[in-house]
Formats: C-alpha cells, sequence, structure tokens
C-alpha cells in the first residue's frame, strides 16, 4: 500500500495511506444508498407524496413574484412534490446560497442551515415557498437533507447512527463518518 503526495504542504509532511480527509458532499451517495434500503424494506415508493413520510410538506405554496415592496406572492402548489421529485431535485425546493433568488434569500432568513436537527430544518423548509410547481423544473436543491430526515422519521434513528449502522459498519469503512474525529 503506498500514498503519494504531501498530508500537510507547509511542513512537507508525508501522505499516508491511513491519512483522514474531510470530504465535502460525500453524503449524497451515502444518503441515496439509505434511501434505498428503506425503499427495499418497503418503506416508501418513487410516487409517494413527500407528504405521505413528513406531513409538514402538505399545502404548500410556490413563488410566483417578489413585489417592489419586497413583498413575496405565492399561489398553492398544483400538487405536493413526490419522493422521485425530491429524489431528482424537480420537487420544487431551494437551497439557500443563491444571493438574490428571492426563496433563497427566504431560506437564508428562516436560518435554515441554522436548524438544530433535520426535523427543525424540515419544518422551516415547507413553511416557505417552492421556488416552482413540482416536476415543472429542475434546481440543485436542499432535498438531501430533506431525504435525511425521511430517513429518521421511516427508521426510528438518527442519520448517523442509521449509516453507520446499516452502510459505514457493515462495509467495514470505520474511519467514515459525518465529523472528523480529532
Amino acid at each position: 500500500q503506498t500514498a503519494m503526495g504531501l498530508k500537510d504542504i507547509e511542513s512537507g509532511q508525508p501522505l499516508a495511506p491511513d491519512s483522514i480527509f474531510r470530504v465535502f458532499s460525500m453524503t449524497k451517495p451515502v444518503t441515496a444508498s439509505a434511501m434505498m434500503i428503506l425503499h427495499d424494506q418497503g418503506l416508501w415508493d418513487l410516487d409517494d407524496p413527500v407528504s405521505r413520510h413528513l406531513p409538514e410538506f402538505a399545502d404548500l405554496h410556490v413563488f410566483v413574484e417578489r413585489r417592489p415592496d419586497g413583498e413575496i406572492v405565492t399561489e398553492p402548489a398544483e400538487r405536493g412534490p413526490t419522493m422521485r421529485e425530491l429524489m431528482t431535485h424537480t420537487a420544487g425546493l431551494g437551497y439557500g446560497l443563491q444571493p438574490g433568488a428571492p426563496v433563497d434569500d427566504l431560506y437564508r432568513q428562516a436560518r435554515v442551515w441554522k436548524s438544530a436537527n433535520l426535523a427543525e430544518l424540515s419544518a422551516r423548509v415547507a413553511s416557505l415557498p417552492l421556488a416552482y410547481q413540482p416536476g415543472a423544473s429542475w434546481a440543485y436543491s436542499i432535498g438531501m437533507d430533506i431525504q435525511g430526515a425521511i430517513i429518521e422519521r421511516l427508521s426510528g434513528q438518527s442519520l448517523p447512527d442509521f449509516m453507520r449502522e446499516k452502510i459505514f459498519g457493515p462495509l467495514g469503512m470505520v474511519d467514515t463518518d459525518f465529523h472528523t474525529p480529532p
């Protein structure tokens, strides 16, 4: 087993085969795997409305316009987003990172990313308007995090515990976790 490169450029410390890295956005494919485990158990279907698993996603509204005075105008969603749309970034959700995008501005105002847990994040997101009617467009979104809330509700476990027990443990991924250990 060999490793090439430096673990620390400034000190010149070489990379070792057991070096640990913080890798962002890798929870996305692992979350998809967790969702598929629950799908294989018959706990959800692609055409289920998201509200079947997260009731707070019933009776959503969709952004229509932001008036010059800043007022946000919405209309009722024609229907709620499905699990398929949630998993393919077509549910109408925002992400909260695009300055000037009205729905993303609302995510920041609601402090969605400051939520204490996935249940709170899900409730905050569900209280905000969708960016577009479900299925009408594609936009990278907070959908993976909402899937995390669904995993917690369906499994009765925290997302990290579910992943550790059902994915990382069985695969021998002893150094894989949500946070880099000391």
